[in-house]
């Protein structure tokens, strides 16, 4: 068996990690209530059908050829440009106002570590989700 792409083989079995550390966690220390359940069967579930799907294609020669061919594809470069620009613009703003933020609201807390934490997830969570949408609006326009 040879290995096509060994990104998305790491990739995977990243995922599949994930997948079997969530599943370890839910058995050891299951946590109360059916919203938590239902999350985390979801979590499980993606991860572990994600990591599998990634696997596979990674040991495929030709799914391998046919993900790079779309990679260098222009449309999908100048896509992929225009929205990681737009994107570092949004986390920039995101993250000087959480900052601007965090400064005023933990004046004379000893929580300051806690609000930066809290800061830079909530901006991770932003750059996500502003690159999903500066990557949707750039695949519409071009």
């Amino acid at each position: 068996m040879k290995i096509y792409n060994f990104k998305g083989l790491a990739t995977g079995l990243g995922l599949i990690a994930m997948g079997v550390v969530l599943t370890v966690l839910a058995v050891i220390k299951p946590q109360p209530g059916a919203a938590n359940l239902i999350q985390n069967i979801v979590l499980i579930g993606l991860s572990l059908v994600l990591g599998g799907a990634a696997v596979a294609r990674s040991l495929s020669k030709s799914a391998t050829h046919n993900q790079r061919l779309a990679e260098r594809d222009e449309r999908q470069v100048l896509i992929r440009l225009r929205a990681n620009t737009l994107t570092l613009e949004i986390v920039v703003g995101v993250a000087a106002v959480v900052a601007l933020g965090l400064a005023v609201i933990d004046r004379g807390h000893d929580d300051l570590i806690m609000g930066i934490i809290t800061g830079s997830l909530l901006t991770l969570g932003v750059a996500f989700w502003a690159w999903v949408g500066a990557t949707a609006h750039f695949n519409r326009k071009f």
